[in-house]
């Protein structure tokens, strides 16, 4: 199964604060996304210079994104798209230290020539996390969620790779 949202008014609040601070950190998501403006994800933390943990699509390129408020954020470029009405695994693999030492992957690819400003890393643990909107920006998802996995360490490609063969054939 998976959980449907209209881009309008639905979103799920968790009771789970996350992991803060620069700790490491690995979310996976399987998502759908009808359209390609701001599509949210995952959300939590404050909006402060360093302190939030947003994923999203990119309005440009239906791209993937990774922000930290203050002007910091990291984004696949246009040969990673995340396509309309197609499952795709969304994963941010962050080992700790700035923003620019995450890896971001669209299924199981590494993406490369990421874009963005860098940024340090402290989470807050002030919210909850919230799927398919931002508690930051609003922009609520219009699509689907149907697997959300969170580890509090940074995944290997090798590991990325194991959790998107494992369900992939779910979303075919």
């Amino acid at each position: 199964g998976y959980f449907d949202f209209d881009g309008v008014d639905d979103y799920i609040q968790t009771n789970y604060s996350g992991i803060g601070g620069s700790n490491p950190r690995t979310i996976i998501c399987w998502i759908t996304a009808a359209t390609n403006v701001n599509q949210r994800i995952f959300s939590y933390g404050v909006d402060s210079t360093q302190q939030k943990w947003d994923i999203r699509t990119d309005t440009s390129y239906k791209t993937l994104r990774i922000e930290v408020a203050g002007g910091s954020y990291f984004s696949t470029n246009s040969a990673f798209r995340i396509d309309s009405g197609n499952w795709t695994m969304c994963t941010v693999s962050y080992p700790g230290g700035n923003i620019h030492s995450s890896d971001l992957y669209v299924n199981d690819v590494l993406c490369t020539n990421m874009t963005g400003t860098n940024g340090a890393v402290n989470t807050s643990l002030n919210n909850d996390i919230t799927l398919a909107y931002s508690i930051h920006h609003g922009q609520p998802l219009n699509g689907n969620i149907a697997v959300v996995q969170i580890y509090n360490r940074a995944l290997s490609a090798e590991e990325v790779s194991i959790n998107y063969n494992a369900l992939k054939d779910r979303f075919e």
